[in-house]
């Protein structure tokens, strides 16, 4: 009896078993933001993508946010109060193809390793929160496309 069918079955149960695994992971507690409910955060929702900076999609617990990547994962909440005028850093960030510009806030206190992030001049405003060790720019980046046709009723000076 021939032994080539062995290889091929263990690597598709292996691969079953892993996949079985990653979509038992627990969801991420996100609190709701305020507006959570607006029609435009269901739109957001639809454009986000599946992986971001190669990490897959994860579940949450509460409604209009989504969240990627592991123990530490990447959070966006839609519906978070806009930001006011302020002197925290503002940044445009284009998309990946360089078009498409969103302007974030960022929240300059790094001190327990996450970087939040708010839309600026949009309505419902977004926030994202990224662990230190992923790259807030290509973070921003790869979400900017998604943010981007919110409406926008500012930018950044």
């Amino acid at each position: 009896m021939s032994e080539a069918w062995v290889r091929p079955l263990a690597a598709t149960i292996v691969g079953a078993l892993a996949l079985g695994l990653a979509s038992c992971a627990r969801p991420v507690g996100v609190e709701p933001a305020p507006s959570a409910s607006d029609p435009v955060c269901a739109e957001l929702l639809q454009r986000l993508p599946e992986e971001l900076v190669d990490e897959p999609r994860r579940s949450t617990t509460s409604q209009s946010s989504r969240a990627w990547g592991g123990e530490e994962p990447i959070v966006l909440r839609c519906g978070v109060t806009p930001p006011g005028p302020t002197t925290d850093p503002c940044v445009t960030i284009p998309d990946t193809s360089g078009e498409n510009p969103v302007d974030w806030v960022a929240n300059p206190d790094t001190s327990n390793g996450l970087r939040v992030f708010t839309s600026y001049g949009r309505t419902p405003a977004v926030e994202v929160v990224v662990p230190a060790r992923y790259p807030g720019d290509a973070v921003l980046a790869e979400l900017a496309g998604a943010v981007a046709p919110l409406p926008q009723d500012g930018e950044c000076l």
